[in-house]
């Protein structure tokens, strides 16, 4: 009998493309389950939904309704100690009673409220931790968070983390940062990577480029760097963005700006699991996202493996660990500068790129950096503590 593993994140399943891609690559060799705020119709795996409190789903009134009501229960219990607000928390408790009530030989906890709510249940089942992001930063931009999560969010890092058997992250730099501020012993990394993709762009020398970019649209990330880039590069260049609509006026912003600027478009957003057939219709991804927050300090975010999987050469401003991978990989150009004039120069006087060279090198990157290779790392741990 296979033995059973339930990845669990505090989530709608839908929208997040790593748990979808780990239950699908842990599927073929265990019994998996999937649990989430709501569920997902894309992927034909066992799944199990705990209601929140925010649903990306409703509608934006509706939405507003349930943020507000999240709003007031917040203000109640913010000066209250830590394990009051964790005690009170219904979505964990419901967690701890699914987690009691069913057998499962490995969990996968992938937020600090999900390995919290383990570590609170009865459940004698093997922990892994997968944080893909600095808990305690996530949302730092945001008016108030810190004071309102980000410090909980602190306390339930310095309070659970120590217990989780192995943990795992999406870069080495957030590792390191987990290691330092928790004490921790080896952080994993598990890095944010795509399935295989056979496609092959044959070698070609277009000029000019279309980009694509492809992400959320909050105004921390300064994507209005992207318009100046294609306003600077001139009519004969596009520079495209895949914007999931997080904030509504921000969003609505940069749709403004394509009025203006006339060879920046922003695009319908699509589902995650299509994005890689819809990137690879442009010719390369750039990446100017300056790291103005620690969360995008230490990221190296999923968009990068899916422009390897789309055949994209990679334009980076300047991310560390983007940068490394296209030295180690020659499959890009480091702009070295998050600015969208100074980014649009390095561009155009590095036209002469050996296209044929960097295709070859995606080819090669494509299987290296595939899910079916780093979830390798995964399934390894799991093995080990199923034998322990």
């Amino acid at each position: 009998m296979m033995k059973k593993v339930l990845i669990v994140k505090r989530a709608d399943l839908e929208f997040d493309i790593r748990c979808q891609r780990i239950g699908t690559h842990l599927s073929r060799l265990y019994d998996v389950t999937i649990l989430g705020t709501d569920l997902s119709s894309r992927i034909p795996i066992k799944q199990v939904k705990i209601a929140d409190y925010d649903n990306a789903r409703l509608s934006i009134p509706e939405r507003a309704v349930r943020k507000f009501r999240r709003e007031i229960l917040l203000r109640k219990i913010q000066d209250k100690p830590f394990e009051y607000r964790f005690n009170k928390d219904k979505w964990t408790l419901e967690l701890s009673k699914h987690l009691n009530s069913n057998q499962y030989h490995v969990v996968i906890a992938c937020d600090m409220d999900s390995i919290a709510s383990f570590l609170n249940s009865s459940s004698n089942a093997k922990l892994i931790g997968d944080l893909h992001e600095h808990a305690p930063t996530e949302l730092a931009n945001s008016p108030g968070w810190i004071y309102r999560v980000g410090d909980y969010r602190k306390w339930q890092c310095e309070t659970f983390l120590p217990d989780v058997e192995e943990l795992f992250t999406v870069s080495t730099s957030l590792a390191r940062l987990y290691e330092s501020e928790f004490s921790l012993p080896k952080v994993n990394v598990l890095r944010n990577v795509a399935p295989y993709n056979q496609r092959h762009r044959p070698a070609s020398n277009l000029k000019p480029l279309k980009f694509i970019h492809h992400g959320i649209a909050a105004p921390v990330r300064g994507l209005e760097e992207h318009a100046t880039l294609a306003a600077s590069l001139g009519s004969e260049y596009s520079v495209s963005m895949l914007l999931k609509p997080v904030d509504f006026e921000y969003y609505k912003f940069l749709k403004e700006t394509q009025k203006v600027v006339k060879n920046f478009h922003v695009l319908e957003p699509v589902q995650p699991i299509d994005m890689i057939s819809q990137i690879s219709r442009f010719d390369a991804g750039v990446y100017l996202l300056n790291p103005s927050t620690r969360q995008l300090e230490v990221t190296l975010p999923n968009k990068f493996f899916e422009f390897i999987q789309a055949r994209l050469p990679v334009f980076s401003g300047g991310l560390k660990e983007i940068d490394e991978l296209i030295d180690q990989y020659g499959v890009g150009l480091k702009l070295g500068t998050f600015d969208g004039i100074e980014a649009s120069r390095a561009i155009k006087s590095n036209q002469d790129l050996d296209w044929k060279a960097i295709h070859d090198n995606l080819d090669f990157a494509a299987k290296a950096l595939s899910s079916e290779e780093e979830f390798k790392k995964i399934s390894l741990k799991i093995e080990q503590l199923l034998v322990n």
